[in-house]
């Protein structure tokens, strides 16, 4: 009989400017504080009113920390810096890695809760995800990406995006790579 085991889950997405790029944000945060024990947003400096709309609807909300860490566009890539200084606010046992314009079913939390539950030994897994396109009365399915990590332990060799051999650290150690290289969903 396996004993269950209580490890906490941290979700965490960033965000720049979800009003104007018009990102369903609000509810993709939603489904994510459902599966997690804290859902970290940070903000890369939000100028459109993002940052006010999340502090209105969260700042008391003691599952969701909110976190603000201004883009430096100067870098080749900002998504990997991001997602790995977000990755670093999570407290949980394992980490839950999301885009700001997606949401998770209420229908698959047991389904991931199960994975960590019934996987100790194990470090990190992907998920497949639908993508969708569209707004209004069309909605196109562009199919599923199953290579998209998603789930791991919070452990701190962990960073987002980029093949060794293309790796750059910032001074304060935060991982960016080589711009002519594509920004991958991976961990390294």
């Amino acid at each position: 009989v396996r004993e269950r085991l209580d490890a906490s889950l941290s979700a965490y997405c960033i965000i720049l400017n979800g009003i104007e790029q018009d990102l369903p944000f609000l509810a993709s945060i939603d489904s994510h504080i459902d599966l997690a024990d804290e859902v970290i947003v940070t903000d890369g400096g939000s100028n459109d009113g993002t940052w006010e709309v999340l502090q209105k609807k969260y700042g008391s909300n003691p599952k969701v920390k909110l976190v603000s860490n201004p883009w430096d566009f100067g870098k080749p890539t900002m998504f990997g810096i991001q997602k790995t200084f977000s990755r670093r606010q999570c407290t949980g046992d394992w980490c839950w890695q999301f885009d700001c314009d997606e949401v998770v079913h209420e229908k698959d939390i047991p389904v991931i809760r199960g994975v960590i539950e019934n996987n100790p030994a194990e470090t990190m897994f992907t998920f497949g995800c639908i993508t969708f396109f569209g707004a209004g009365d069309r909605m196109d399915i562009v199919g599923e990406n199953p290579i998209k990590w998603r789930l791991s332990r919070n452990l701190p060799w962990i960073e987002h995006n980029v093949a060794e051999q293309f790796r750059k650290y910032t001074p304060e150690g935060l991982l960016y790579m080589d711009k002519r290289q594509s920004d991958a969903c991976e961990y390294v």
